[in-house]
């Protein structure tokens, strides 16, 4: 037991050298990248801004004009509201929170706002995206650089973002899909008016998801430059996110849009472009995102994300029928990378508690440092380090260092239950045929 417990340590000893390094190289990579010159001149580029909504009527004008002041400057571009009329099931057509309501008396107050509305009440939101796209087909202009780009009514892009793209796009209009990675921690503020216990757990939280962004997302966006082109079973697989993701019109026909038959339309997307080798440019600005303000949203936000790796076999079996599927060993690589996620999500947390218990059975002050330092060094310095490179407000860092050190356990033992929780739902439906039913995460409480 002994020897377990120590290889444990060892291991998470290990990945928090790992994380740290990463969020470190990432946060470089920021600064550089973010105070290189690039041109702000008015390019021929339309961005067509897709933002799927549901039950997001107390917002979506604040964001409306906050993205229509984004794309001001490209003329024919266009911020396009796709609602759906699930809709009616949460808010009935005389309430104030009714988005699709709201969505049309909008519509008259900006010039360059479009309503889509998916008329069917069983779909998801990679249907809402799908219909939106195709509705626009007929009217897209011919022979003119148009670029999608998917947002969430809560997204706050960096008001560089569109700049950016819109140069890189004219330096090189090869690439055709442009990644945003996020930042949750938007809505910090009323996060912090919550009681101390949920403040920590839910800084903890956000911060992890920011470590996330920092830790792996942007590092193995940064990978595919280094991977020779002859090297194909070592190519990286890529993240997408279904907010800052920009697209052209061409890839979006060739991936046959987002699945709709998945859980999480972003994942099988990335893993798509992965197998494919196709670029995923990384904007070296955040989304400024919020996350859950209460316990119970941040639980099931975690348990619905975990269906993007759970789900990673499916992705390959759907994947592998395409006919233009043919290294069929590299598809399956990338497809187990995605599918480890889901291990370390459960696993992880599970080992943690199993170290703490031995620790504790041990009555040692040797074993007591022991765990000591592998929560700080695994849970809080990461985190920390994620919130210093991220923090959107000029808060005392001594308080957020002491709320992520009281909040990352419970935190992480949320995380690993909704992920269980989560695993156990998707044997269920292997088991029954029945379909998961994707609820809508409770932002604010």
């Amino acid at each position: 037991m002994f020897k377990l417990y120590i290889i444990s340590i060892s291991i998470f000893l290990i990945l928090s050298l790992y994380w740290i390094l990463k969020i470190v190289k990432s946060s470089f990579w920021l600064k550089k990248n973010q105070i290189l010159n690039f041109e702000k001149k008015r390019f021929p580029i339309k961005f067509m801004v897709l933002i799927p909504v549901l039950d997001e009527g107390k917002i979506i004008e604040n964001t409306v004009r906050y993205f229509s002041d984004l794309v001001m400057n490209y003329p024919g571009s266009k911020i396009i509201l796709i609602t759906t009329e699930k809709e009616f099931d949460i808010n009935n057509a005389v309430s104030e929170k009714n988005t699709v309501v709201v969505s049309k008396k909008i519509k008259e107050k900006f010039k360059n706002i479009e309503v889509i509305h998916y008329p069917l009440r069983d779909g998801n939101m990679a249907s809402q995206v799908n219909y939106a796209v195709h509705s626009l087909e007929k009217k897209l202009p011919k022979n003119s650089t148009l670029l999608f780009s998917l947002y969430n009514a809560d997204s706050r892009p960096d008001i560089k973002s569109f700049e950016w793209v819109a140069s890189e796009n004219n330096r090189n209009s090869s690439t055709q899909v442009y990644q945003q990675y996020g930042n949750y921690l938007g809505n910090i503020g009323s996060i912090l008016n919550r009681n101390l216990f949920s403040r920590s757990i839910l800084i903890s939280g956000s911060s992890w998801q920011n470590r996330w962004s920092l830790g792996f997302e942007i590092p193995h966006s940064l990978e595919q430059y280094k991977v020779s082109k002859k090297s194909v079973h070592l190519y990286p697989l890529n993240y997408c996110i279904g907010h800052g993701l920009f697209f052209t019109k061409n890839i979006f026909d060739k991936l046959g849009g987002f699945s709709e038959g998945m859980h999480n339309e972003d994942a099988i997307f990335g893993l798509k472009l992965s197998y494919l080798r196709e670029e995923i440019k990384p904007i070296p600005y955040f989304d400024l995102s919020f996350s859950p303000d209460n316990l119970k949203g941040l639980f099931f936000q975690k348990a619905s994300w975990f269906f993007g790796p759970v789900q990673a076999f499916d992705y390959y079996n759907v994947i592998k029928k395409d006919k233009n599927t043919i290294k069929r060993s590299l598809l399956f690589i990338l497809s187990l990378k995605l599918f480890s996620h889901a291990i370390y999500w459960t696993i992880g947390p599970l080992v943690f508690t199993l170290i703490f218990y031995y620790s504790v059975l041990q009555n040692s002050l040797l074993y007591y440092l022991l765990f000591l330092l592998t929560f700080f060094l695994y849970l809080v310095l990461p985190n920390y380090l994620s919130y210093i490179c991220t923090n959107p407000r000029n808060i005392c860092k001594l308080k957020i260092l002491s709320y992520i050190f009281i909040g990352s356990i419970p935190f992480y033992f949320i995380h690993g239950v909704a992920g269980w929780m989560s695993f156990f739902k998707y044997i269920a439906s292997k088991t029954t045929g029945l379909k998961i039913k994707k609820r809508k995460t409770i932002m604010f409480d």
